[in-house]
């Protein structure tokens, strides 16, 4: 028995070859595929980031801290403390903030959690002072016994990051007598960004 092999002609493979050329790339694009190389869309993604309770640090040596588990607290009330604790929630650069969130706790009377806020200073001569705040929650009320709540802000001021010029922190006050009760559990940030800014 002999078995023959027919070999296209040089025509035939320089057409299949060529037809390959012109219908790859418009089949591609047809189903929503680019060519290495070519232009790619700038997709915007939604991200976030956050800090945990437990991330928060004082802003001076006279405001005292503990934890309860993962809540941060006050420890004890003192002269000359801020009470204040800040986090850096390591925003990237361009991207823009949709929303800012805290979770807290205050279950006791006669102190609260305050001032809880995302927060911006200027890192150039002319903008170094005042500082900006972006998005900022209702305090959880010295009278108050809310228990454990979670706080947003969705209308955010200076939205676009710019890590050029800007400093960024998140931020929260425990003030009033110090009790296991009162403090953060942590704090988010939402943000969009596009895929060409990471």
């Amino acid at each position: 028995m002999v078995i023959t092999f027919r070999l296209p002609t040089w025509r035939a493979l320089a057409l299949v070859l060529v037809g390959a050329l012109f219908v790859a790339p418009i089949a591609g694009r047809m189903l929503g595929m680019e060519p290495t190389g070519g232009s790619v869309s700038a997709a915007t993604q939604t991200r976030a980031t956050s800090c945990a309770g437990l991330d928060f640090h004082p802003l001076d040596n006279y405001t005292y801290y503990a934890n309860v588990g993962p809540l941060l607290i006050k420890s004890a009330n003192s002269t000359g403390a801020s009470n204040f604790f800040v986090c850096d929630p390591g925003l990237p650069h361009n991207a823009v903030v949709t929303k800012v969130q805290f979770t807290l706790r205050d279950d006791w009377t006669f102190a609260e959690v305050r001032n809880c806020a995302l927060v911006r200073n200027g890192l150039t001569a002319a903008t170094a002072e005042p500082l900006q705040v972006m998005g900022s929650v209702p305090t959880t009320g010295a009278d108050a016994q809310p228990g454990t709540v979670r706080r947003t802000d969705t209308s955010i001021d200076f939205a676009t990051v710019d890590n050029t010029k800007w400093g960024y922190w998140l931020q929260c006050e425990i003030d009033g007598d110090a009790r296991d009760e009162v403090g953060i559990y942590g704090a988010d940030v939402v943000y969009t960004i596009t895929s060409a800014s990471g």
